[in-house]
Protein backbone atom coordinates (compact mmCIF):
# COMPACT_ATOMS: atom_id res chain seq x y z
CA UNK A 1 0.00 0.00 0.00
CA UNK A 2 2.66 2.65 0.91
CA UNK A 3 4.58 2.20 -2.43
CA UNK A 4 0.91 2.71 -3.80
CA UNK A 5 0.26 5.87 -2.37
CA UNK A 6 4.29 6.97 -3.01
CA UNK A 7 3.62 5.96 -6.52
CA UNK A 8 0.26 8.16 -6.85
CA UNK A 9 2.08 10.77 -4.63
CA UNK A 10 4.79 11.22 -7.05
CA UNK A 11 2.56 11.28 -9.89
CA UNK A 12 0.50 14.12 -8.62
CA UNK A 13 3.93 16.28 -8.08
CA UNK A 14 5.37 15.49 -11.43
CA UNK A 15 1.62 16.83 -12.71
CA UNK A 16 2.11 19.61 -10.68
CA UNK A 17 5.87 20.28 -12.29
CA UNK A 18 4.03 20.01 -15.59
CA UNK A 19 1.96 22.72 -15.32
CA UNK A 20 3.59 25.07 -12.99
CA UNK A 21 6.10 24.98 -16.74
CA UNK A 22 2.87 25.30 -19.05
CA UNK A 23 1.17 28.64 -16.88
CA UNK A 24 4.86 30.22 -15.36
CA UNK A 25 4.57 33.33 -17.17
CA UNK A 26 1.05 33.74 -15.72
CA UNK A 27 1.81 32.94 -12.12
CA UNK A 28 4.95 35.72 -12.64
CA UNK A 29 2.61 38.13 -14.05
CA UNK A 30 -0.37 40.12 -12.98
CA UNK A 31 -2.46 39.20 -10.20
CA UNK A 32 -5.95 40.42 -9.26
CA UNK A 33 -7.80 38.96 -6.00
CA UNK A 34 -11.38 37.41 -6.89
CA UNK A 35 -12.33 36.11 -3.43
CA UNK A 36 -10.77 36.02 0.08
CA UNK A 37 -13.54 34.63 1.84
CA UNK A 38 -12.54 34.14 5.64
CA UNK A 39 -15.62 32.47 6.77
CA UNK A 40 -15.47 30.28 4.33
CA UNK A 41 -11.75 29.66 3.93
CA UNK A 42 -11.80 30.43 0.37
CA UNK A 43 -9.11 31.92 -2.36
CA UNK A 44 -9.39 32.68 -5.65
CA UNK A 45 -7.17 35.11 -8.11
CA UNK A 46 -6.77 35.90 -11.51
CA UNK A 47 -3.34 36.13 -12.97
CA UNK A 48 -2.00 37.31 -16.68
CA UNK A 49 0.67 36.85 -18.44
CA UNK A 50 2.87 40.80 -18.33
CA UNK A 51 0.88 43.85 -16.54
CA UNK A 52 -2.12 43.64 -19.23
CA UNK A 53 -4.98 40.87 -18.43
CA UNK A 54 -6.80 40.56 -22.02
CA UNK A 55 -3.32 38.98 -23.21
CA UNK A 56 -3.86 35.05 -24.02
CA UNK A 57 -2.18 33.50 -21.39
CA UNK A 58 -4.45 33.84 -17.81
CA UNK A 59 -5.49 31.52 -15.66
CA UNK A 60 -7.74 31.56 -12.10
CA UNK A 61 -6.43 29.99 -8.68
CA UNK A 62 -8.98 28.61 -6.03
CA UNK A 63 -8.40 27.49 -2.91
CA UNK A 64 -10.50 25.74 -0.43
CA UNK A 65 -9.00 25.97 2.87
CA UNK A 66 -12.01 24.50 4.73
CA UNK A 67 -13.19 20.87 5.83
CA UNK A 68 -16.06 21.55 3.75
CA UNK A 69 -16.54 21.59 0.34
CA UNK A 70 -17.18 25.01 -0.98
CA UNK A 71 -18.65 25.93 -4.58
CA UNK A 72 -17.02 28.99 -6.28
CA UNK A 73 -19.67 30.95 -8.41
CA UNK A 74 -17.55 33.37 -10.88
CA UNK A 75 -18.64 36.29 -13.22
CA UNK A 76 -15.34 35.88 -15.59
CA UNK A 77 -15.05 36.29 -19.11
CA UNK A 78 -14.04 34.10 -21.69
CA UNK A 79 -13.95 29.99 -22.12
CA UNK A 80 -11.58 28.28 -19.37
CA UNK A 81 -9.91 24.78 -18.88
CA UNK A 82 -9.46 23.17 -15.54
CA UNK A 83 -5.93 21.73 -15.43
CA UNK A 84 -6.61 19.26 -12.50
CA UNK A 85 -10.27 17.80 -13.83
CA UNK A 86 -10.49 18.78 -16.88
CA UNK A 87 -13.79 20.34 -17.46
CA UNK A 88 -14.18 22.91 -20.37
CA UNK A 89 -15.90 25.82 -19.41
CA UNK A 90 -17.27 27.89 -22.93
CA UNK A 91 -17.80 31.30 -23.13
CA UNK A 92 -21.02 32.86 -21.77
CA UNK A 93 -21.41 29.69 -19.62
CA UNK A 94 -21.52 29.69 -15.72
CA UNK A 95 -18.52 29.27 -13.78
CA UNK A 96 -19.43 26.97 -10.64
CA UNK A 97 -16.60 24.93 -9.44
CA UNK A 98 -17.18 23.01 -6.62
CA UNK A 99 -14.01 22.08 -4.58
CA UNK A 100 -13.39 19.59 -2.02
CA UNK A 101 -12.31 20.35 2.06
CA UNK A 102 -8.97 21.56 1.78
CA UNK A 103 -9.04 21.65 -2.50
CA UNK A 104 -7.60 23.97 -4.90
CA UNK A 105 -7.43 23.96 -9.34
CA UNK A 106 -6.20 25.96 -12.05
CA UNK A 107 -8.20 27.09 -14.63
CA UNK A 108 -6.11 28.37 -17.94
CA UNK A 109 -8.28 30.22 -20.36
CA UNK A 110 -9.60 28.55 -23.63
CA UNK A 111 -9.22 30.29 -26.57
CA UNK A 112 -11.87 28.13 -27.84
CA UNK A 113 -15.25 29.23 -27.74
Amino acid sequence: IAESANADLLAFYKRLIAIRRSIGDALNGSRVTLIADAVHYAYGYYAAAGDRFDGELALLVLINHAPESHTFSLDVAGGWHDLFSANRYKEGQALNIRLAPYGGTVLLRSLET
